[in-house]
């Protein structure tokens, strides 16, 4: 499990450190050149900026309107860094720097930096909407990674932060989104910063955001010549403060105020929460009962993929040891984040756990029969989660659980996991699952109905599971959780 990120606190260097430090920038300061034709969405200017020049980002194709992403959509693409790789400095060092327009002279002395050269113009405009005041969202222009991380953690009320950026699509062509491609990354109501680099002499990003202000959509995209790549989109509700000659005003010919898309290029970020931040929907069993609080959002965590025909998905290689082949198969390369997260679907479907049955169902028959041969009888059906789409605190309603499975009974549960086409991993078996329909009701007074289930055979589960570090407890522990959307418990039909 990934560690989540925290700012890290750096000691003020001492003053040779500093000495040093500005004598390398003046000496080094040619290998950073500010180039300008960077393809990333530049930072709302303030109304008083300069207009940027047509010629200045000449990617027009990331910009688009939200109701475009959809499967078949189509653009000419290319993810490349288009700032110069400029590493970021220690926070101290970072802060001891003057960082405004007003002290623009004295930042370019500092780093022997020509007042009329290109790079000196391309500070001004990075410097520029730093200094801007915009009501309609935060923002921060991050200095250090420390800065960055710290603001992400603030924006989105959790250590639990990841960062996401696109992948692929290195070859300038023609790419469209795949049937089921796109998947929203950001609930309604939950925040996402998006992280701009900048041209700069050390590391510099434009990050914004705040809830209700950006969308985020991990996209999955096939080229002409049959590349895939993995695109995340961004789109700003929140544009009024934008300057009205905006890039993608004019491509798109619309107006300050409308929902601009574009897709991150690789040397952007956007900051999400991470899968820890579901730490919630732990729990223990006697934690189950009328008034029990928790901060709850059911939503789909895995791309809406498809299933296939059993006797395709029974035709193609599925196991760790066949994932060269598998990835060959699909044209994934092995360094992505999509192999990784190919692979961690694999193992559990590879292990032997004696505690409880258990398939990975790669079609919708295989889940079924598994089911259906789990439960001893035909008459099943499968449940899952509904409501709670906003995150906030629920609590459980006066005699609002109700047992679903009798002692003794089966209850079999199915979790969706990343893969190209639809993968459920199941298990279950008799005594094993304990099934809980629990009525909520959330702050807002919004109603929903939450599927809780708990395994009592956890003897086999891996001892850095995530519920028994967030629980404190130890293997063999009954582990409660509810089902996301995209989840699913199978019992018998009352």
């Amino acid at each position: 499990m990934r560690a989540p990120l925290r700012a890290v606190v750096v000691l003020p260097p001492p003053p040779f450190l500093l000495l040093l430090f500005l004598c390398y920038s003046k000496g080094e300061s040619r290998t950073l050149p500010c180039r300008s034709h960077r393809c990333c969405l530049p930072p709302p200017s303030p109304a008083s900026a300069t207009p940027r020049r047509r010629g200045v980002v000449p990617c027009r194709h990331i910009f688009f309107l939200e109701k475009d992403l959809h499967a078949g959509a189509k653009r000419k693409l290319h993810f490349s860094r288009r700032t110069p790789e400029a590493t970021f400095i220690p926070r101290p060092v970072a802060d001891a720097f003057p960082f405004s327009t007003e002290k623009l002279p004295e930042i370019l002395t500092l780093f022997s930096i020509k007042t009329d050269s290109k790079e000196g113009e391309d500070m001004k405009k990075t410097l520029l909407p730093c200094d801007a005041v915009d009501p309609g969202e935060a923002k921060l222009c991050a200095t250090s990674l420390e800065s960055m991380v710290d603001f992400a953690i603030s924006s989105l009320g959790t250590s639990s932060v990841q960062a996401l950026s696109s992948e692929g699509a290195k070859k300038r062509q023609f790419y469209s989104v795949v049937p089921a491609g796109v998947q929203s990354l950001v609930a309604e109501g939950e925040n996402a910063i998006a992280c701009h680099a900048q041209p700069y002499p050390y590391a510099v990003f434009f990050c914004h955001g705040g809830a209700g202000a950006t969308k985020v959509y991990k996209v999955k995209l096939v080229g002409e010549d049959g590349g895939r790549a993995t695109a995340v989109a961004v789109c700003h509700t929140k544009t009024s403060g934008w300057h009205p000659k905006h890039l993608a005003f004019q491509v798109l010919k619309v107006k300050p105020g409308t929902t601009i898309c574009h897709f991150l290029q690789q040397d952007n970020v956007v900051w999400e929460l991470s899968n820890e931040a579901n730490a919630d929907i732990f729990f223990l069993e006697k934690d189950l009962h009328a008034g029990a609080k928790r901060k709850l959002h059911f939503s789909r965590r895995t791309p809406e993929a498809t299933f296939i025909p059993r006797p395709v998905a029974d035709a193609f290689p599925f196991s760790t040891e066949k994932l060269p082949e598998i990835l060959t198969l699909f044209s994934i390369k092995t360094d992505s984040k999509e192999a990784e997260d190919m692979k961690k679907t694999l193992l559990p479907c590879d292990a032997v756990d004696p505690g409880e049955a258990k398939l990975c169902a790669t079609s919708l028959e295989s889940m079924v029969d598994f089911a259906i041969s789990s439960l001893g009888t035909r008459s099943v059906h499968a449940l899952s989660s509904e409501g709670a789409k906003k995150r906030q605190f629920y609590s459980v309603v006066p005699a609002g659980v109700q047992s679903l499975v009798a002692e003794g009974e089966n209850a079999i549960a199915c979790h969706a996991q990343p893969y190209p086409y639809a993968v459920f991993f199941c298990h279950g078996g008799a005594g094993a699952t304990k099934v809980y329909k629990v009525k909520l009701v959330g702050e807002d007074g919004g109603r929903a109905t939450a599927i809780a289930v708990c395994h009592t055979k956890t003897s086999g589960w891996h001892p850095k599971h995530l519920a028994f570090q967030v629980l404190k407890v130890k293997p063999g522990t009954t582990i409660c959780h509810f089902l996301q959307q995209d989840n699913v418990v199978w019992v018998p039909r009352q």
